[in-house]
């Protein structure tokens, strides 16, 4: 009997969870705050998913993590700390509850790296920062402005 029960139990908690598809793409936000900086500058990009059902969603990815962040500016690569981190080759499923969110937080320096040494700043200019998913979930994009001393970008 208590076989029974634990099966019935766990059919309706996994029959509550929708998977994410493009066709059910919940409410998200890609963000750079500041997205102002000067450079050596502390800021945070935030990629945030918005569940506003009353049912669990779940997102898939192939990976361990959602998606990879590239930077870029005048076309050109360029590789901030804080912004470039290793992932599992590991398929990974990530649950949003009811009316709750799902939330990824890197913390950066608007330095640039080249190189095992240290950082130097960042020039002044627009730096363009775009997710790569690796979820069924759209590519996001947010800009970060490095202004120098002047204000000047």
């Amino acid at each position: 009997m208590r076989s029974l029960v634990l099966i019935i139990i766990l059919a309706l908690v996994a029959g509550c969870q929708e998977p994410v598809t493009p066709a059910t793409l919940p409410e998200h936000s890609f963000t750079i705050t500041p997205d102002r900086v000067a450079p050596g500058d502390s800021f945070v990009v935030e990629f945030t998913l918005q569940n506003r059902t009353p049912r669990a969603l779940t997102v898939t990815s192939g990976a361990s993590c959602l998606f990879f962040l590239q930077v870029t500016s005048a076309s050109e690569p360029v590789s901030i700390p804080g912004l470039s981190y290793g992932c599992l080759a590991v398929v990974t499923t990530f649950h949003v509850p009811p009316f709750g969110s799902l939330r990824v937080v890197r913390h950066a320096v608007a330095d640039a790296r080249s190189g095992v040494g240290a950082g130097s700043p960042l020039p002044a200019g627009e730096y363009r920062i775009h997710t790569i998913m690796l979820a069924p979930l759209p590519d996001q994009e947010a800009t970060l402005t490095v202004i120098d001393p002047s204000g000047a970008t």
